[in-house]
């Protein structure tokens, strides 16, 4: 067992001491979180909205402010915008970083008890707005389930060597066990997370994908949850995750804070991701891409895509870009 700190001199050499105290803090936001979930009533409202017009639990304002607050302390964060909170807001003048983040993905499914997470991405510099999720210099998931888990992924300038996404496994008192040093995707898997499902019924090409993972043989592993299904794909080493709008039914992860960190996540495990045709208000993605070549052109954006191993990703394609 180790601190976080101790972890990182091991794992990211390269990091400065801004950037540790960032991570640090994040790992902390995690562990609060984890004991709010605990004593918090997952069904009661506040009575708002987020600007995004999605009704806010008081479960989520509680961990957004947690965030908010314990990278404030850091003194090393200029910039940071939340899900909830989706505005840039100044935390610390000399601060040389910013963090997108969702401070719980799976909200809607903490009633039934099922695992819930949440996301994180590290950007250099100030601001978020013109971005693009390669510049991410390090992105995590936490998953509160029986057990508090984080995947971080630390990119070759943290290293000093090649990319590289780390499992670690809270065991008390600020201390971490390293589960697995180096995660990795294989480039084919035989389980699946569908989501929006919904967008099947007017997308034809959704609607194929799908009829192949079931008459090939996939195994459902879809929990309503994005942090869970891609945690089982690197936590297993292969799988797929998928989800693509149609003219009914809209993309809803954001790019900031849920598609671009677990992007990076997915490729720094030598998996691939891929966009999907359409985002929000319908603008075509005419070709295929990385999510982490997406710009980032409104901090609500939101944009449907697929994570999953090398032959995965081309299969998405086929069926999703025919032709491109």
């Amino acid at each position: 067992m180790s601190s976080i700190e101790t972890i990182l001199k091991e794992f990211a050499p390269g990091a400065d001491a801004g950037l540790v105290k960032i991570i640090s803090a994040l790992f902390q936001s995690s562990i609060q979180i984890a004991d709010c979930l605990r004593h918090a009533d997952p069904d009661a409202k506040n009575g708002m909205s987020n600007l995004s017009g999605d009704e806010q639990l008081e479960v989520d304002v509680a961990t957004d402010k947690i965030v908010f607050q314990l990278l404030k302390e850091t003194g090393a964060c200029a910039i940071a915008c939340s899900e909830e909170t989706p505005t840039e807001v100044s935390l610390a003048e000399g601060g040389m970083y910013s963090v997108g983040f969702d401070p719980l993905d799976g909200s809607s499914v903490i009633g039934m008890n099922f695992a819930v997470g949440s996301i994180f991405g590290i950007w250099k510099g100030k601001g978020l707005m013109n971005r693009y999720g390669r510049e991410q210099i390090s992105s995590m998931i936490a998953v509160h389930g029986p057990r508090l888990a984080i995947a971080i992924a630390f990119t070759a300038e943290l290293t000093k060597a090649a990319p590289r996404t780390v499992l670690l496994t809270y065991m008390g008192e600020r201390m971490w066990a390293i589960s697995k040093p180096e995660m990795k995707i294989a480039a084919q898997g035989k389980t699946f997370a569908p989501g929006n499902l919904r967008a099947t019924c007017d997308s034809a090409a959704y609607s194929s994908l799908i009829a192949h993972y079931i008459t090939s043989g996939y195994t459902l592993r879809y929990s309503g949850a994005l942090v869970p299904d891609v945690f089982h794909i690197l936590a297993k080493g292969s799988g797929v995750y998928t989800t693509v709008a149609s003219t009914k039914a809209r993309c809803k992860l954001r790019l900031v804070y849920e598609v671009a960190p677990v992007g990076l996540l997915v490729e720094c495990a030598g998996g691939e991701t891929c966009t999907a045709p359409s985002c929000t208000d319908a603008v075509e993605m005419a070709v295929p891409s990385s999510v982490l070549d997406v710009q980032i052109t409104d901090l609500d954006q939101r944009l449907g895509c697929c994570f999953g191993g090398v032959d995965d990703i081309q299969l998405y394609k086929q069926h999703i870009y025919p032709g491109k």
